[in-house]
């Protein structure tokens, strides 16, 4: 079966970068005794190394299952979804955005995975919502829809463009939406499985419309409350069914070719533990390993094994704790976070999330910590939907069409895991788009090459650490400031308030100060590769501005450090031309 659904389009190409930096929980409104809650919690992961909690009241936006939201690739919310109406970010209902679902009770829709949102391929500002339907009073979905956003209108608060438009009308799964990148790196794939079958919709959003198909792959599947997702690379997908009166908890587990669609290589696991309801799994960002939540567990499986089930190990058993002393704070459903941490929700309402701190890491090395998060509302067992929005092309593929290289974007995070050595700090990188080489300065003069370094600093302070990725198109450098140990900066160091100016520049550039400093002032200028190409010390006290001649400069881009008395109050780029 196929559906062509044809827009009118205009061309840019933008790869995601902070497509979910905004996530959001909870029942603002209804019965508080029941769902234990008092406004919509927030997870804002911008600061790269954990999310900031945040309460929004008096906000009354209900979530029950169906979740997702999406952001600019700067990581500023645009909108969300309950999957009854569709938010802006304002947190008011957008221009007709009303009732994109046939049954509405002010409660959020009941579908896990019941959404997600898609940024349609070349049309700057535009969004496309996936949403499932489910049959009155049943736990069956039947009837597939999209939805098209337009963030240009209405000052940005956005504008549902076309509403309830049918893509398919059958026997669906309870949710389970799922999407990841096409080979070409611009377009999106799409699968939401057949109820009770071996049957898998499989539907591909390009500049051209949506188009739809069906693909038919092993056993018959008996269907219950779960969880799909797809491997961050793109190359696997996997579907977890809680227990019935026919199967026990169950997990598929496919291929999948980003340039065709297809699923192949079938496997399956079944889980026989009692007293499970509810299924979740998630993926580890190097795509190596599936986690598993089946309420009681948590498992892992390396999926690059040849024998994936054969490596299934126990990370985590509910430690029992109680919500209130009412409500099992147990495992449910899983997804991949920005910062590479895997965070789980519970079956029940309950104020608090399970973290898998590390999924990159083989057992217990994962460090699966339970109730690690807690939220200053009632969740009440909703996670929010995304694909992996930092999926660039699969370079050197078929389908590899477009000339949309990968070009790496450095991310990092920084954790002191250990507490007897304080000065000990575990290194992540989280960098995107095919990066082959990692390049960390510590800022104590020492430095990588590994991709996870883990560096013991010699004494108290505060260092600036830049991590630069690169491959054979072209390389990026994050740098960040880590205070180790300090309780501040001291009157004398002011962070923040200084300007660039101009940029790009080709024969000087001038550091303006918002804000009078004392004391001795540098400027460095490093290459992508970490290499200092200038320094200038001494050029500045207790003024305001100051010029540093780059005509001498090899043209290219450049990250700036300004410190003061050693201690860094301003990082940022440079672009150099001639």
């Amino acid at each position: 079966m196929f559906t062509i659904c044809v827009f009118t389009l205009f061309s840019t190409v933008v790869f995601g970068q902070k497509n979910d930096n905004i996530w959001l929980f909870g029942i603002a409104g209804g019965d508080q005794s029941s769902f234990d809650s008092t406004g919509v919690t927030m997870l804002d992961f911008s600061n790269g190394n954990k999310p900031e909690v945040i309460e929004k009241e008096p906000y009354t936006v209900n979530f029950t299952g169906t979740n997702t939201s999406m952001c600019d690739s700067a990581g500023n919310l645009l909108f969300y979804t309950n999957g009854e109406h569709v938010y802006s970010n304002n947190h008011k209902i957008m221009s007709n955005g009303t009732k994109i679902a046939a049954i509405i009770d002010g409660y959020g829709y009941r579908l896990p995975q019941g959404a997600i949102a898609l940024p349609y391929p070349t049309v700057a500002g535009m969004y496309v919502l996936l949403t499932i339907e489910q049959y009155p009073n049943d736990a069956l979905g039947y009837k597939l829809f999209y939805h098209t956003i337009d963030m240009s209108k209405n000052n940005g608060l956005g504008l549902v463009t076309a509403k309830r438009q049918l893509l398919v009308q059958d026997s669906l799964s309870w949710g389970k939406i799922s999407a990841t990148k096409h080979a070409n790196g611009q377009d999106w794939w799409f699968v939401v499985p057949h109820k009770f079958s071996n049957i898998y919709y499989i539907g591909l959003l390009t500049p051209d419309g949506i188009r739809m198909d069906t693909c038919s792959i092993g056993e018959i599947v008996y269907d219950g409350l779960g969880q799909s997702t797809f491997s961050p690379d793109g190359c696997k997908y996997a579907k977890v069914d809680s227990k019935n009166s026919l199967t026990a908890d169950q997990i598929s587990l496919f291929d999948f070719d980003r340039c065709t669609g297809r699923l192949s290589n079938y496997r399956t696991h079944f889980l026989n533990d009692p007293n499970t309801f509810g299924i979740g799994c998630a993926f580890s960002k190097d795509s190596k390993y599936l986690y598993v939540n089946n309420t009681l567990l948590a498992y892992q499986y390396d999926v690059t094994s040849t024998d994936v089930f054969s490596t299934e190990t126990v990370v985590a058993e509910w430690d029992g704790t109680l919500h209130k002393g009412i409500w099992r704070t147990n495992f449910y459903l899983a997804q991949l976070a920005p910062d590479g941490r895997i965070l789980i929700n519970t079956t029940n309402s309950s104020r608090s999330m399970h973290i898998i701190n590390f999924p990159n890491n083989a057992g217990s090395a994962c460090n699966f910590v339970q109730n690690a998060l807690q939220t200053p509302t009632g969740i009440t067992y909703e996670m929010p939907n995304f694909p992996n929005y930092r999926l660039g092309p699969l370079d050197g593929s078929a389908c590899d069409t477009l000339g949309l290289d990968n070009h790496p974007l450095a991310r990092w995070r920084w954790e002191q895991e250990d507490t007897l050595q304080p000065l000990s700090i575990t290194f992540t990188d989280l960098s995107d788009y095919e990066p082959a080489n990692w390049y960390w300065t510590f800022g104590d003069g020492q430095s990588s090459t590994a991709q996870y370094p883990v560096h013991a600093y010699g004494a108290k302070g505060v260092y600036t650490v830049c991590l630069v990725v690169s491959n054979a198109n072209s390389a990026d450098t994050l740098c960040r400031v880590l205070e180790l140990g300090v309780s501040g900066t001291g009157a004398a160091v002011r962070p923040g308030g200084i300007s660039i100016s101009p940029n790009p520049a080709n024969e000087y550039i001038t550091i303006q100060s918002n804000q009078p400093q004392s004391g001795e002032m540098t400027v460095e200028l490093t290459t992508a590769t970490g290499q200092v190409a200038k320094r200038v010390t001494n050029f500045m006290a207790e003024g305001s501005s100051a010029n540093v001649d780059i005509h001498t400069l090899p043209a290219g881009i450049y990250y700036c450090r300004v410190l003061v008395n050693g201690q860094a109050v301003h990082t940022g780029k440079v672009i150099i031309t001639h």
